[in-house]
């Protein structure tokens, strides 16, 4: 098992991600557009293979959340009471895994592997929260790992991650 920085042109040949549905727009993304969105430096995406072949991948963009009063109460500290402003934040953007893993510990290892990244990029540049929208089938994954509802569509759920509270984990 080996995680992957994918750079533009990567090997397509190499993608075993077996999927539901649902699921294929994630799928045919990796195929047709990441090369284009990767060169335009609008995300960067981190794959896992496993005997060289892709088996889930990760992509992250940039984001900001725009305070609102009612997040307030939502963590426990209180240092963001008078911010308004949209905060920079890291957007976990796509993200798949292939349906044969999906239940095994790489949910939790493609999580950890998010905090992580996030963490350690909040020490060099600012950013504060990592948000992702949630397919609602997912939320409890979600909040399993820390993550808060914030705004409950039709489909999805907004979650986000306080990087402060990573101290504490």
């Amino acid at each position: 098992m080996e995680l992957v920085l994918l750079k533009k042109d990567f090997n397509k040949d190499n993608i075993r991600i077996e999927t539901e549905e649902i699921f294929q727009h994630l799928k045919d993304f990796l195929f047709d557009e990441s090369d284009d969105y990767i060169s335009s430096k609008l995300c960067s995406i981190y794959a896992i293979e496993i005997e060289n072949n892709i088996r889930w991948y990760i992509s992250f963009s940039s984001s900001v959340l725009k305070m609102k009063p009612k997040y307030f109460s939502l963590w426990k500290s209180n240092d963001l009471e008078n911010v308004q402003f949209p905060i920079p934040a890291m957007l976990i953007w796509k993200l798949l895994i292939d349906t044969n893993l999906r239940w095994n510990w790489y949910w939790s290892k493609l999580i950890e592997f998010a905090l992580v990244t996030a963490y350690e990029l909040s020490k060099t540049i600012w950013i504060r929260f990592i948000i992702v929208d949630a397919n609602n089938n997912a939320v409890w994954f979600y909040e399993k790992h820390w993550f808060i509802s914030i705004d409950e569509k039709e489909k999805t759920t907004t979650m986000v991650f306080d990087l402060k509270e990573f101290d504490e984990l």
